[in-house]
């Protein structure tokens, strides 16, 4: 590893745990793939009604509370994406592009995984995603850190409105920066040598 001339990583604890193998000066976080996509254009709707995407591999018990709650008072459906459960409308198994219709379209998104968190902000949806510690890394990069919740203040939280205008613009420049990296390091095209001898 030591070989390498630099080594791009898309979180915290990686860069630290590669920055003492390697130093730190070789190492350049970039953000996680998603966020290098644009994802402009029209996404046909998949739902019609008002409703509540929850997207992780399993929420039980108490974590349940708030989603209902929220769903009740705002009279919407609830769309369930990673496992099959009785207490939503729509359990889906879906492709990526409608996958981000759903997240675009959502009333409301809850989480417990890193890609719903990074596909939330993306898609500017009001989100509040369960305990997690590499989906706190990614709040942190873009001063999200109180949509971390848990099951006693989800409903508080998922009720407050998130300022977006400052988010995308730092969006964008890290999908900048990480592109400029990629592109030095990773060639566009290359001749193919094949047939030399």
């Amino acid at each position: 590893m030591k070989k390498f001339s630099s080594i791009s990583v898309r979180d915290q604890r990686t860069e630290k745990a590669i920055g003492a193998i390697i130093g730190k000066k070789a190492v350049e976080r970039v953000v996680d793939p998603t966020f290098i996509m644009h994802y402009e254009g029209g996404y046909k709707r998949l739902i019609e009604e008002e409703y509540v995407l929850v997207y992780s591999y399993a929420l039980i018990g108490e974590d349940l509370n708030p989603i209902l709650e929220y769903a009740k008072f705002h009279n919407c459906k609830i769309c369930l994406i990673g496992y099959r459960a009785v207490f939503a409308d729509y359990n889906l198994t879906v492709s990526p592009f409608e996958l981000l219709s759903l997240f675009k379209y959502a009333k409301a998104v809850f989480t417990t995984t890193f890609h719903g968190t990074a596909l939330s902000i993306i898609n500017n949806c009001n989100f509040v995603m369960y305990e997690s510690k590499k989906g706190f890394q990614l709040l942190e990069e873009f001063g999200l850190e109180s949509r971390m919740v848990t099951s006693d203040n989800a409903l508080e939280i998922i009720n407050q409105t998130i300022d977006y205008s400052k988010i995308n613009n730092l969006i964008n420049e890290k999908r900048v920066n990480s592109i400029k990296f990629l592109e030095k390091y990773i060639p566009r095209g290359f001749k193919d040598d094949s047939n030399m001898q």
